[in-house]
């Protein structure tokens, strides 16, 4: 959520937190990001792309290791 201290972010980071992981991004806090800088927004997106993928290759790798009705779990970094 970029602009994750805000006014309206704040709000949504409390609608959102219940259901769904919530990634902060700040201009100060956490993810840095600012809006008007470039470089930022990419540095941002990479840093995203990077933590998605290493999760979907968890899920990968762990595919292969899990048990019948098992579950990978990239928060808890583990195969049940």
């Amino acid at each position: 959520m970029i602009g994750a201290t805000g006014t309206i972010g704040k709000a949504l980071v409390t609608a959102l937190s219940g259901r769904h992981e919530v990634i902060r991004a700040t201009r100060r806090l956490g993810i840095k990001v600012d809006i008007e800088d470039v470089r930022s927004i990419h540095d941002f997106q990479l840093n995203l792309r990077s933590k998605l993928m290493g999760q979907v290759n968890l899920v990968r790798v762990g595919m292969n290791h899990v048990r019948d009705n098992g579950v990978v779990s990239p928060d808890a970094r583990k195969f049940v």
